[in-house]
């Protein structure tokens, strides 16, 4: 599967160094991703995949990229945030449009089923063993 790099107008979040605010670094990926949707829609991506995320494991993290779906054909683009990993072509050059929907779909049911036992489990009335 064909991979992109970002444009360079849509700038990536800087890591701010100093105490570190998970939830301001994940708002700020959020926003960026959401930069380069619109971006790739207003290119012609504008298929229902457009805009999901598509990770590959790699060292000590994962390889993290943003689906450009189109009606007949689907391509990747290289998010460069956190680690900022990606992986060799030829890792990426045998990925099947099959594979990315099986990806999104398995990590929309694993999300999914964890926020159903959370809520479950929130009412669930501890014993303390101290």
């Amino acid at each position: 599967m064909k991979v992109f790099s970002p444009p360079d107008e849509i700038k990536e979040p800087e890591f701010t160094p100093g105490k570190f605010d998970l939830a301001k670094e994940e708002r700020r990926e959020r926003r960026y991703i959401a930069e380069l949707t619109e971006y790739v829609k207003s290119l012609g991506y504008t298929g229902p995949l457009t805009g999901e995320e598509f990770t590959i494991p790699w060292a000590d993290g994962a390889a993290r990229y943003l689906v450009l779906d189109a009606p007949r054909n689907c391509a990747l683009m290289h998010l460069p945030l956190g680690d900022a990993w990606d992986v060799p072509a030829y890792m990426t050059r045998g990925v099947r449009k099959a594979d990315v929907v099986a990806q999104i779909n398995n990590h929309k049911k694993f999300s999914r089923a964890f926020k159903e036992s959370k809520q479950s489990a929130s009412g669930i009335k501890r014993k303390s063993f101290s």
